[in-house]
């Protein structure tokens, strides 16, 4: 009932409705649950934003094998919200998420190593890019803007821009009008 709550599935949209179900679920141990609710805690939905809430749920769900706990406990602890920060248990978890195929925390790792390891940063771009991951299009755009490679990271930019991503939009307006790049329609 959670996620027809929090998606509006039939019935009216309601996070808080979501919170209550997914609160019980959690007492009863189901291991999504701790996921879901977590997501509610980092972003306030339906209750007021608690970090520390946020990172306690998804240890748990991490530790289960959950791929988006990871991904998001990764985030957390790059960031120091409701935890330490920690660059090494942040790589940690999303080597873990990247493992089991989510694109999120493959664009993570990415940006991570693009100032460290541009070519791990380039796989981990691709893997993500693979699944259609629109942010990947645009880590791509900037890895190859980081190495002066305009046209392809205007043809990256473009393929983010075109799917709604405002940075690429901004970024590729700006190599537009530097005469670096050129959109053919």
């Amino acid at each position: 009932k959670g996620y027809t709550y929090f998606n509006g599935i039939g019935v009216e949209k309601d996070y808080t409705k979501a919170v209550v179900f997914w609160e019980k679920a959690v007492e009863l141990g189901n291991i999504e649950a701790h996921n879901s609710l977590a997501i509610c805690y980092m972003y306030a939905y339906g209750v007021d934003r608690d970090y520390a809430k946020a990172f306690k749920l998804n240890e748990v769900a991490a530790k289960a094998g959950v791929a988006n706990a990871q991904c998001n406990l990764g985030l957390l602890y790059s960031k120091g919200l409701g935890v330490y920060q920690s660059d090494t248990q942040a790589m940690y978890w999303w080597e873990k998420a990247a493992g089991q195929g989510h694109s999120d925390a493959q664009c993570n790792l990415g940006l991570y190593c693009l100032e460290k390891n541009a070519t791990k940063a380039l796989y981990w771009f691709d893997k993500a890019a693979e699944q259609g991951n629109v942010n990947a299009f645009y880590c791509k755009g900037l890895y190859y803007d980081k190495i002066f490679d305009y046209q392809n990271a205007g043809l990256w930019f473009e393929k983010a821009a075109t799917r709604g991503h405002e940075k690429a939009l901004e970024r590729l307006r700006d190599l537009c009008s530097r005469g670096l790049y050129y959109i053919i329609e």
